[in-house]
């Protein structure tokens, strides 16, 4: 059961890591995309990101997936871990939401 934890602690940690770093080439193009006009900018982000969501969405999806599984094998091994490796999972979830539909 060790080896399973730690196989899918690293495939969360590599795809979550594959996510995060997605996101973050986003914030750093942001600086060269604000001094565009509102056509331009319309025109950059459907063309450089055509179909971003479809192949690149799936892989955090994979990650959050594997960390929920994780989860329910620690709360098999030690239910205190468990329990609060879900709840981390979750809380990230709700705040992923959060930032994905603009609220705060």
């Amino acid at each position: 059961m060790n080896k399973v934890i730690n196989l899918g602690s690293f495939l969360a940690i590599l795809t979550l890591g594959v996510a995060t770093g997605i996101a973050f080439t986003h914030s750093l193009e942001w600086t060269n995309k604000i001094g565009l006009n509102a056509q331009q900018y319309l025109f950059v982000q459907q063309t450089l990101y055509q179909g971003f969501g479809d192949r690149a969405g799936w892989i955090e999806t994979l990650g959050i997936i594997v960390l929920l599984l994780i989860s329910s094998l620690l709360y098999r091994l030690q239910p205190s871990l468990g329990l609060l490796s879900g709840s981390s999972t979750l809380k990230y979830l709700i705040e992923r939401k959060g930032s994905i539909s603009g609220e705060f």
